[in-house]
């Protein structure tokens, strides 16, 4: 069974004949509606299993056109209750967390989603976490890098946002990424390359913000030689006209997911203000969410325009894979 040593420590599963991960899809939770709100929701692994990466998603419980204002703000693994991880303790659950910007929301939901597995020479799991102060300036962004220890390997990772000054945060805040990365916080460029550490990037948007935060995931394990990370990077979105665009990574075949992440960026840098993630969750290969108790092969970046034009944007889904 999986377990959290008291006071913190490293999860631990027995290893099985062969490694496997499945989908914990939770139940969506209704909401943001009203502007400037947010939603969280949380789900858990099964007991036997461990944690090693999740995502999350906001869209219309009866499907369609997502409003620009919908924005992600977390995803992340916590403990039991649903609390973001501490550094050097397991994790248990994964979170989402996505925000109304200035517009209200009709039909709106968060889902969030798992990766549980077993099985192989998977051994422990742990969290490492790092913060950066920020953004604060209008049009600014800002990156936390957490990077796993030596002897562990990167199995997934997750990204937060917020203020310790208002709660929920001003609406204009929102992350622009959530990914594998080296040392220095570069998203990994080429599939097949080996990452050790979680980056994680927030915009403020038009608006100055005080006491913001931004704060990366990384899920680390011991018992697995190596993780590699497939990446698809594409133009857009640009047309400024409330464009929607899905981007999805899969793993080569034979290969198990054990997390994702994704990223916006203006050729390398910060992109327009208006430009957001609203969701980072593993899918099959056509960008469909995965589904409760099935296995997901591939990861999808849903990303917004936020209404306005955003020439040079491109677009990053990143699937963290066994070898």
């Amino acid at each position: 069974m999986s377990s959290t040593p008291a006071g913190g420590g490293p999860s631990a599963t027995p290893a099985g004949p062969s490694l496997r991960s499945v989908v914990v899809a939770g139940v969506p939770a209704p909401g943001p509606a009203a502007a400037g709100t947010q939603t969280s929701a949380s789900t858990t692994c099964p007991a036997g299993t461990l944690l090693v990466g999740g995502g999350a998603l906001g869209d219309l419980v009866a499907g369609g056109a997502v409003s620009p204002s919908l924005r992600l703000m977390g995803s992340v693994p916590g403990d039991a209750a649903g609390n973001p991880a501490t550094s050097g303790a397991g994790s248990a659950s994964w979170s989402a967390i996505l925000a109304a910007g200035g517009q209200a929301l009709s039909g709106a939901q968060t889902r969030q989603f798992a990766l549980c597995a077993d099985g192989g020479r998977l051994g422990s799991t742990w969290v490492v976490v790092a913060s950066a102060a920020g953004p604060s300036d209008p049009g600014t962004s800002v990156a936390a890098t957490a990077t796993c220890p030596g002897g562990t390997v990167l199995l997934g990772g997750g990204g937060l946002t917020g203020s310790a000054a208002s709660s929920p945060p001003n609406p204009s805040l929102h992350l622009i990424g959530s990914f594998p990365s080296n040392a220095g916080g570069s998203p990994i460029g080429a599939s097949g390359s080996q990452a050790s550490s979680w980056t994680a990037s927030a915009d403020s948007g038009g608006a100055a913000i005080v006491g913001a935060s931004t704060t990366a995931y990384a899920v680390c394990g011991s018992g697995l030689a190596a993780t590699t990370v497939q990446v698809k990077r594409v133009t857009g979105p640009e047309n400024g006209i409330g464009q929607a665009l899905e981007v999805t990574a899969s793993c080569p075949a034979g290969r198990v997911l054990l997390g994702g992440g994704a990223n916006i960026d203006l050729n390398g840098g910060t992109p327009q203000w208006g430009v957001h993630l609203r969701g980072s969750y593993p899918s099959d290969a056509a960008g469909h969410p995965g589904t409760n108790g099935t296995s997901a092969g591939s990861w999808t970046s849903a990303v917004e325009d936020g209404g306005q034009a955003a020439p040079g944007t491109s677009s990053s889904a990143f699937a963290v894979c066994s070898t």
